[in-house]
């Protein structure tokens, strides 16, 4: 994914936000494998909780709240740009990115998830996160060659 990433850097200027609903706490781990591995730098969207005060309860929003409230103001903040969402099964990605896209979608130029799974496509759980979507906006892959040139 790393090479993908900065091909996509290279050829198309994209530039890179990494959001997880891990903690804050996480990011130093996060930012090392980020660079050890030659992924391109980019800005994290990471969880904030801290253990004495009411937001400790934040840890344990689900993704499905957490995601979107960091992702819908960027695209507000930058609403020329087109986003490619990137994500796995994890963290309710594809039904995260299916909703913004019918949200904004003049400003989601691509959703691409990556299938560890058996399930496929024609699963129920992606006809229903990617409904009333074109065919064509989003993607499953396997392996990073697969995407490669998906992005212009």
């Amino acid at each position: 994914m790393a090479d993908l990433y900065n091909g996509w850097a290279q050829k198309a200027g994209a530039q890179f936000c990494y959001v997880s609903a891990s903690p804050w706490q996480l990011y130093s781990p996060l930012a090392d494998f980020i660079r050890s591995n030659g992924f391109p730098a980019g800005v994290f969207y990471l969880k904030s909780f801290r253990w004495k005060d009411e937001s400790l309860f934040n840890l344990f929003e689900g993704p499905e709240k957490y995601k979107p409230g960091v992702i819908e103001p960027l695209m507000k903040k930058f609403p020329n740009r087109r986003f490619v969402f990137v994500g796995d099964f994890g963290e309710r990605d594809p039904e995260i990115y299916g909703a913004l896209a019918r949200e904004h979608p003049q400003q989601v130029a691509k959703i691409l998830i990556r299938d560890v799974t058996e399930e496929g496509p024609e699963a129920d759980r992606f006809k229903t996160a990617f409904r009333e979507l074109p065919l064509s906006l989003w993607k499953m892959f396997r392996e990073p060659s697969e995407i490669a040139d998906l992005v212009h």
